[in-house]
């Protein structure tokens, strides 16, 4: 059979300004003309939009093309878009090739006017090696993988539990997995939210409901489709999409929570107390105690590491109930996607601005916790130390955020949960004096400028400054010495300081990555695969993302976001299979020598041993040719990248060398 003739078309991209500003496009285009292979060549303004692609389409047809190149951005950000639309013009997706001309020549150049014409010629060679490796580019099939309607939700937040409800709703099965007692998350602490100043635990209402729900009174339990483990963590995971399988481990509730009244008797009777972590070391609890009044299971816990056993609340449980030598349980599930909805936690900021040494200066989220009607101190706003109402309030943003030393992100909520606390003190007792200091005020939604409006209506002191210095006086008030931003300074006196920290990764995130072999950001937030075009993909095919687990979030971003994720994981789900491209590792059996080296260092768990030689589970395979470079036996090549492939884009782009500069 004849070899079909290599007909290539170059579209370079001017991309706006972006590339145009420092590239000459036309010229680019006009050198790719007398290229090898080359029938076509020309530029548009934007490549991308749909105009752009259109034109791509019709050149194909008209040209007779069976390879194209387009000159423009990173691979990263259209490589699927082109693809698509050489594929809807009958050409093979990865017949196409792309030369980055964008992020790796004009961004590269951008503020070397006296380079602009080596800029040119950079381009020029980025795109000739394309040409070069374009005719030694082959046709590549896909696989389908079945993917059974189940989803492992990790994190039984207000994220997880929206996801979790959505999945159910439209007939999904979850296993809803949460490390602690309760669901709920961070949301059970808040007491009310901004913007509607409604209770924290409210949820989405199901499928044509027109009104949220307490938390408590969505009974997860008694979904048929969801599946609830509390006090749970994924100890194990492995497979990919459509074969998920991990291994869940329960630590012991000590209450059965089938047959549990709440009736009360077991905490009464407990002798043990110890500082509730519900309310930051506000108020205490019993070793046995209900994690918060809406608490779902509805049913006590008992904490085994303050526990003494001393038997006394199984004595008085009218229902045999307590169970204090309940062993660990295990459980494997096998799942066809996952969402992780891990949630954040509030950054400790132990030793600024005396915070853990003196007892006045405590955490935006413990001031919510006081001023919840079912708080510790039944919503009665109160110093710590003397338990009198304090005169003057003062908080500080950027608590751990915004700061090199500790975090350099913006934790976005902390102006709007700064001014809801300050309205709210403003509004039930106005004689408070409350006085925010902050870096930049940063409001961003609809509506929540009327936050700092009706904050400055009321009377609340902003000030642009800088907290240099704490210290405490006799009475267990504040002195804050204040470098405003205009150059002036002065000494404040406070009853009470509230920090506004950063909010971090949950504790264990970065253990559960690895669990999950998944990737985290410099932060330790989980990575998505892109920020902008798949905010809530992951790396890992049938893994999704929801909530603060990826980075700072409010609410009501976390619950669009888990409405996302739960539709992402739906379409395998739906479908029953995924079909995915086969641009992986394949192995040479007859030059395999079993030294299982590719099975050591693949990240992705994606190369099994049968027999003594290696095989590539194609599904999990993301492509990333580690494997290729440690085979010493040189058995495994990576289809798309090739080693003749990548010899010829060397070949291209050393073509030039030598070549006098005109």
């Amino acid at each position: 059979m004849p070899t079909e003739e290599t007909r290539i078309g170059v579209f370079v991209c001017k991309c706006g300004t972006n590339i145009a500003k420092v590239v000459d496009v036309p010229a680019v285009a006009d050198y790719a003309k007398n290229l090898p292979n080359v029938v076509y060549s020309g530029w548009q303004l934007f490549t991308c939009s749909e105009e752009g692609q259109t034109i791509i389409k019709e050149h194909i047809k008209k040209h007779k093309l069976n390879r194209v190149i387009v000159a423009s951005c990173s691979p990263k950000l259209h490589e699927p878009t082109f693809r698509r639309t050489v594929m809807e013009a009958g050409i093979n997706p990865f017949y196409f090739e792309m030369a980055n001309i964008r992020e790796q020549v004009s961004w590269a150049h951008m503020k070397q006017k006296d380079e602009y014409a080596e800029a040119t010629q950079k381009a020029k060679d980025l795109v000739r090696a394309a040409v070069f490796r374009a005719s030694q580019l082959e046709s590549i099939g896909s696989t389908t993988q079945t993917v059974p309607p189940v989803c492992m939700i990790i994190g039984a937040g207000i994220a997880g539990i929206t996801a979790s409800t959505l999945l159910a709703d439209n007939g999904y099965e979850v296993h809803l997995v949460e490390r602690s007692p309760a669901l709920g998350g961070k949301a059970a602490q808040l007491g009310f939210v901004f913007m509607t100043d409604t209770c924290g635990v409210c949820v989405p209402p199901k499928h044509g409901e027109m009104a949220r729900k307490c938390l408590s009174k969505r009974v997860l339990l008694n979904d048929p489709k969801i599946h609830v483990y509390t006090q749970t963590e994924v100890k194990q995971f492995s497979g990919y999409i459509g074969n998920f399988q991990a291994k869940l481990q329960t630590q012991p509730r000590g209450v059965n929570i089938n047959t549990c009244t709440l009736c009360g008797k077991c905490i009464e009777s407990c002798p043990v107390e110890v500082p509730h972590e519900l309310d930051l070391g506000l108020g205490t609890r019993k070793a046995i105690y209900l994690p918060f009044p809406q608490a779902v299971p509805r049913a006590p816990v008992i904490d085994f590491e303050s526990c003494t056993k001393c038997g006394k609340c199984a004595e008085v449980c009218p229902v045999n109930a307590i169970e204090l030598n309940e062993p660990p349980k295990n459980t494997d599930i096998t799942v066809g996607t996952v969402i992780v909805a891990s949630g954040f936690d509030v950054f400790k900021p132990d030793g600024l601005y005396l915070y853990g040494e003196a007892p006045n200066v405590l955490l935006q989220l413990a001031l919510a916790r006081m001023m919840d009607p079912l708080g510790p101190t039944n919503g009665k706003l109160q110093r710590v130390s003397d338990k009198q109402i304090p005169k003057h309030v003062g908080m500080i943003q950027c608590v751990g955020s915004r700061d090199p030393n500790y975090y350099s992100h913006c934790s976005r909520v902390c102006c709007q949960v700064a001014m809801k606390h300050a309205v709210y003190i403003k509004e039930h007792w106005p004689e408070t004096e409350v006085t925010i200091f902050y870096k930049d005020i940063r409001l961003q939604g609809k509506e929540y400028e009327r936050y700092y409006l009706n904050a400055k209506k009321l009377g609340v002191n902003f000030h642009r400054a800088d907290i240099t210095n704490v210290e405490e006086t006799t009475n267990n008030g504040l002195k804050l010495a204040v470098a405003h931003h205009n150059g002036s300074k002065e000494i404040v006196d406070v009853d009470m300081l509230v920090l506004s920290a950063a909010m971090i990764p949950a504790e264990g995130a970065k253990e559960l990555a690895h669990t999950l072999n998944m990737e985290v950001d410099l932060q330790g937030f989980f990575r998505e695969y892109h920020l902008k075009l798949a905010p809530v993909d992951t790396a890992t095919n049938g893994i999704y993302l929801a909530g603060a687990c990826s980075s700072p979030r409010d609410i009501a971003e976390a619950s669009f976001m888990a409405a996302a994720a739960a539709s992402h994981a739906a379409i395998p789900m739906s479908k029953g299979e995924v079909e995915v491209d086969l641009a992986k590792s394949v192995v040479d059996e007859t030059l395999c020598i079993g030294c299982a080296n590719c099975y050591g260092v693949c990240p992705y768990s994606a190369i099994q041993m049968e027999g003594g030689v290696a095989k590539v589970i194609e599904v999990a395979c993301k492509g990333c040719g580690i494997c290729v470079v440690e085979c010493p036996a040189e058995a495994i090549q990576l289809r798309h990248y090739r080693d003749k492939q990548i010899y010829s884009q060397i070949e291209g782009l050393l073509a030039n060398v030598g070549v006098a500069k005109k």
